[in-house]
């Protein structure tokens, strides 16, 4: 069995940061909001291997006006996320 050590497990649970950051965003998934909490507990406790499951954080950023536009270029979606 795998056991993670303890420098990797005090960064991993920086991702609790991210969960809090995007739970903050005004259009954020109402579904996302009501399982953050349990994202970070299983953030918290992913040194147990008896409670694993699958999850996500992702954060989409989109420039509507620039994807619809035909003058402009450049990169209309920045996408970070982090599965689990």
């Amino acid at each position: 069995m795998f056991t993670i050590d303890e420098t990797t497990f005090t960064k991993i649970k920086e991702l609790k940061k991210l969960v809090d950051v995007v739970i903050n965003i005004e259009c954020s998934a109402t579904a996302f909001k009501e399982t953050s909490e349990k994202i970070k507990y299983l953030i918290d406790n992913i040194n147990n291997p008896k409670i694993y499951k699958s999850w996500c954080v992702c954060l989409d950023i989109f420039d509507y006006d620039l994807k619809s536009s035909r003058e402009k270029q450049g990169v209309y979606w920045r996408k970070w996320a982090v599965f689990f």
